[in-house]
């Protein structure tokens, strides 16, 4: 007997830091599709994506060329996030579409948001923000307000350990 469940909805969170976030995930997603179990909802304000959100879900991480960042933009960057938004948007976006489960390439607010309303979370990812942010820190000596943004990252690292 087939199964008729309906498929589970799933929000799937790709950040909007270039190309390799999208292609990994959106080749996760093609391989799971074609099972009809899934209902994929797809949160990202990436401009590669067709209906990008209008708020960010992560701090940016400033790249100079492809293979270096910008330490003083990113740690502003850091230093500038305000969750806020996000997690009202997001928490009212989830409970409005039913989510049942979150996947996550590669930021960690999506955890919160899904330990929050007690459904899992998967990263699906080769990095973490968390880790690239506290490498920054570490390389900037003269930097004014390490303990504030020594806090942001901690609590990013918080957020991941909360995935499933």
């Amino acid at each position: 007997m087939p199964d008729i469940s309906p498929p589970l909805q799933i929000a799937v969170y790709i950040a909007a830091h270039g190309f390799g976030h999208f292609t990994r995930t959106l080749n996760l997603l093609s391989l799971l599709s074609h099972t009809g179990r899934y209902n994929f909802h797809i949160r990202t304000s990436s401009s590669l994506y067709k209906e990008p959100l209008t708020y960010a879900l992560h701090p940016s991480i400033v790249q100079t060329n492809p293979y270096q960042l910008d330490a003083e933009q990113s740690l502003h960057s850091l230093a500038n996030f305000n969750p806020s938004l996000p997690l009202a948007e997001e928490t009212n976006f989830l409970k409005q579409q039913n989510i049942q489960a979150i996947i996550a390439d590669a930021h960690s607010l999506p955890c919160l948001l899904a330990h929050s309303i007690g459904i899992p979370s998967i990263l699906i990812t080769n990095f973490t923000f968390d880790s690239i942010f506290q490498a920054l820190l570490d390389s900037t000596p003269a930097c004014t307000n390490r303990a504030a943004l020594q806090l942001k990252i901690d609590e990013m690292t918080q957020q991941y350990a909360l995935a499933h």
